[in-house]
């Protein structure tokens, strides 16, 4: 588990967290966090749940060959920047065992 909110990070998220592979919780939560999202973070082999609200996320980079093999129970995305089609970012994101996910304060639509 490794909460990190409520701080001052700037930037993106490191790609270093692929590599904590027994990691089960991320909270960013309450920083200054920008840019992309990497679907590297969503294909986790251990991480169950994730949360990076109230950061300035503007999109995701979603990779096409991203398997349903992400172990995420909950996922907080609320309060960022995130923009484009709600339906295409669903369908984009295949987590079989997903059963919290917060969207809410983004500038999706559809």
């Amino acid at each position: 588990s490794s909460s990190l909110r409520k701080n001052y990070f700037h930037g993106s998220i490191p790609s270093g967290f692929g590599s904590l592979v027994y990691l089960q919780v991320l909270d960013l939560s309450h920083n200054h966090l920008s840019g992309s999202l990497s679907s590297a973070l969503f294909d986790h082999p251990s991480l169950q749940q994730v949360t990076l609200s109230h950061n300035q996320f503007s999109s995701l980079e979603l990779d096409k060959n991203m398997g349903g093999n992400s172990k995420l129970i909950a996922l907080d995305l609320s309060y960022n920047e995130l923009r484009g089609l709600l339906p295409a970012f669903m369908a984009s994101m295949p987590m079989p065992a997903l059963s919290a996910l917060s969207l809410e304060h983004n500038k999706l639509r559809g």
